[in-house]
């Protein structure tokens, strides 16, 4: 069965439809997720990225990733990725091995679990995951 999911992005109701199956709410995430999500992702693309670090990371050397070829991958603006690759390295997720080249590098073996339970979740209840990553951008109060 089909329900709709329904958010308004700038004033206007998108409005997604998924199997009922799909969807689970913000409570259904374990701790561990909900917690890294809160701490250190601001947006999707930024989720997107880091599981694009980690996946890199697991499969090709330490030579380290520019952030103009990450962008080009990932269709998005160098600097923006540049951004999110300097924010995930004070967050420890990545390190920087040269100016502007970084490699998925997690300071700690939790952190390193957390980002693994967090992939595995999207994957099985991305939902869930982007609801509770707009939730915590609709509680920031904007300059209008």
């Amino acid at each position: 069965m089909f329900i709709e999911y329904t958010r308004s992005v700038g004033g206007v109701d998108l409005v997604t439809p998924y199997l009922e199956s799909e969807v689970a709410t913000i409570s259904d995430l374990s701790p561990t997720v909900s917690n890294f999500i809160l701490k250190n992702i601001r947006s999707v693309w930024q989720l997107e990225l880091l599981l694009h670090m980690r996946t890199l990371g697991n499969s090709q050397t330490l030579d380290g990733h520019s952030a103009a070829s990450i962008a080009q991958v990932l269709y998005m603006n160098p600097e923006v990725i540049l951004g999110g690759l300097m924010h995930f390295e004070q967050c420890g997720l990545v390190k920087a091995v040269e100016p502007g080249v970084y490699v998925y590098a997690p300071v700690t073996r939790e952190l390193e679990e957390a980002v693994k339970l967090t992939a595995q979740t999207y994957s099985s209840r991305r939902v869930a995951v982007v609801n509770l990553i707009f939730s915590q951008n609709a509680s920031i109060p904007t300059s209008e």
